[in-house]
């Protein structure tokens, strides 16, 4: 066996070697290489060689270090494997297995880790290798994924400004223990999700900001992210921002119905009103599907929601002469955008009045003509 030897002056082996020499695979000689002491590269997961690097991890992530070629020491003897740890204090010792894995990280990890390999040859010489780089764990980041921000346009040009930061910042941020300073975290908006999860340059949204098309919904991403190790401890979480259209409803006629038999009299005042009839004519041009109608007949309650007090105007509403109505209009996809039934002189869209006609009532039928 002599695969502890290396022929320096050949570089590889010979064609003929394997077929004329009796030496099999696991003892021919090293070729045209022999061991010297000196540096050994290693890598992390990724497959990185970090010799004489600073490492960032976050708290609770894991770690492996391996020998980037492990063939480089395969000419001796089993190596002697030693990784070591000087936190700023003290060296120890913490394995001896070829490779060294570190979970579930925290600050205590923070120091200077060491390689060092020593390969020994049939002839008890022995070389060292050596590897050594830096580590440190940082505070780890947690997004919060806000409330969607939903405006009305009051002006109707479909767009709005908006300050992201003090709107959505807090709640972002609200998911980290209350003994961690936030101060360190930064968050940063975009609207493309590559663009907030590699961090490119130049991408990073301005704010306040400006949704960049009228009356489209857009996704925003924000990014959390340790000052300290941007691109090692961040977390990513998004939200909606839309901007809504404030309603222009038309003004409804009055609804009058002529005194029938469905009270038990004609003459009682007394008729049915289905309001759902009177949707289409409110509406105009507005779609349906977007916006909501609601028939209230206090104003107070169609100036509180929609659901204060409607009148329900799928089923038959009994009106005795007269019953005036106040109506609100708003966006289903924000109430705060609303059209409401104003009285005041001039104004586009007033209350309507329910108005039950008397039935013509025959008192003396006419004489025959003869």
């Amino acid at each position: 066996n002599i695969s502890n030897w290396c022929v320096t002056n050949i570089v590889s082996e010979p064609s003929n070697f394997s077929t004329d020499s009796p030496l099999i695979e696991s003892n021919k000689p090293v070729w045209g290489t022999c061991l010297t002491a000196g540096v050994i590269d290693i890598s992390d997961d990724s497959g990185m060689i970090i010799n004489n690097q600073d490492l960032k991890y976050c708290i609770g992530d894991d770690a492996t270090f391996v020998i980037t070629d492990p063939t480089v020491i395969s000419g001796g003897s089993t190596p002697a494997f030693e990784w070591s740890f000087n936190d700023g204090t003290s060296t120890t010792s913490i394995s001896t297995t070829d490779s060294l894995e570190l979970l579930d990280l925290t600050m205590a990890n923070n120091g200077i880790y060491t390689l060092k390999i020593e390969l020994t040859n049939a002839c008890g010489d022995t070389t060292e290798f050596n590897a050594i780089f830096n580590l440190e764990v940082f505070e780890s980041a947690i997004a919060i994924q806000p409330d969607d921000i939903n405006r009305c346009d009051l002006d109707r040009d479909g767009f709005i400004e908006f300050d992201l930061a003090a709107e959505q910042n807090s709640q972002i941020l609200s998911g980290f223990d209350p003994t961690i300073d936030v101060t360190i975290f930064e968050v940063l908006y975009f609207n493309d999700q590559t663009d907030a999860n590699e961090n490119n340059p130049g991408t990073e949204l301005s704010n306040p900001y400006t949704n960049g098309s009228s009356f489209v919904e857009e996704t925003i991403y924000a990014r959390v992210q340790n000052i300290n190790a941007p691109n090692t401890c961040f977390a990513i979480t998004n939200f909606l921002l839309k901007v809504t259209d404030i309603p222009v409803p038309i003004q409804p006629t009055e609804y009058r119905i002529c005194d029938d038999t469905a009270s038990g009299s004609n003459t009682d005042g007394i008729s049915n009103f289905l309001l759902s009839t009177r949707d289409s004519e409110i509406l105009g041009t507005l779609p349906p599907t977007q916006f909501n109608v609601s028939y209230h007949t206090l104003l107070t309650d169609a100036q509180t929601s929609s659901s204060s007090n409607p009148i329900d105007k799928i089923t038959d509403y009994p009106v005795t002469n007269l019953q005036r109505v106040y109506v609100r209009v708003e966006n289903i996809d924000n109430p705060e955008c609303n059209a409401i039934s104003n009285d005041a002189t001039g104004s586009p869209f007033m209350s309507f009045e329910l108005i039950v006609d008397p039935a013509p009532v025959i008192i003396t039928l006419p004489s025959d003509i003869n």
